[in-house]
């Protein structure tokens, strides 16, 4: 649907686009005739410069909303070809654009539809419709590319609400500090000491002498 939507804009848009640009050229060249003294057709009114630069304005208007429609780029592309199409006609058949019927209800010169094309300006247009329609991100549905760039759970960010309600954890910091995972060592038992402290000096240290077991005498000399 959305592709039959843009070629009705493509179609209508540049038909208009050309129109209003063919207004603007018919201006410029009434304002150029009347400020050389040559008559003009009865009833003309598009003989201004104002006039001119609102008809090219509102044309350039058209092209710019069809070069970045989102939509489909078969609109871009449709109107692309009108305007080259027309550029061709123009070249070989000018006379298929002398659309009395039209020009006389608008009260333009009757060779006003040829204007825009006496100036090439609608195969430059016209390539970049083109141009512009050869994005790949164009050709993709926005809802489609809405859809894809939600996350699901299995691709959710860490720390988000959906990783917490699938694994049923709180978000994971890693600044927060963390508990030791060792134990310390047991302290080992106390052993008696073999120092004791008499109160009047420095600590001295006991021989040591097992319970009832005396010291033998120390040996005599010479004997």
């Amino acid at each position: 649907m959305r592709h039959v939507l843009s070629l009705i804009y493509g179609l209508f848009g540049a038909l208009a686009a050309w129109v209003a640009a063919a207004i603007g050229a018919n201006a410029f060249a009434f304002h150029a005739m009347e400020s050389a003294g040559a008559p003009l057709p009865d009833g003309a009114w598009a003989k201004t410069k104002l006039i001119g630069y609102a008809g090219l304005a509102v044309a350039g208007l058209i092209l710019g909303f069809l070069a970045t429609l989102r939509l489909s780029p078969a609109g871009p592309i449709l109107a692309g070809v009108i305007l080259i199409g027309g550029q061709v006609v123009y070249e070989y058949k000018a006379n298929w654009l002398e659309l009395k019927a039209l020009t006389e209800g608008l009260k333009l010169d009757p060779a006003a539809l040829a204007l825009p094309s006496a100036t090439y300006a609608p195969v430059i247009i016209g390539t970049i419709l083109l141009t512009a329609a050869l994005s790949i991100s164009r050709w993709r549905n926005p809802k489609a590319v809405a859809e894809t760039t939600d996350y699901t759970p299995a691709e959710a960010p860490l720390g988000s609400t959906a990783l917490n309600d699938t694994y049923g954890q709180q978000p994971i910091d890693p600044f927060a500090p963390t508990a030791p995972t060792y134990e310390p060592a047991p302290a080992a038992p106390a052993q008696p000491s073999m120092y004791v402290d008499d109160g009047e000096g420095a600590t001295t240290q006991l021989p040591h002498n097992p319970a009832g077991q005396q010291k033998p005498p120390p040996p005599a000399y010479g004997a």
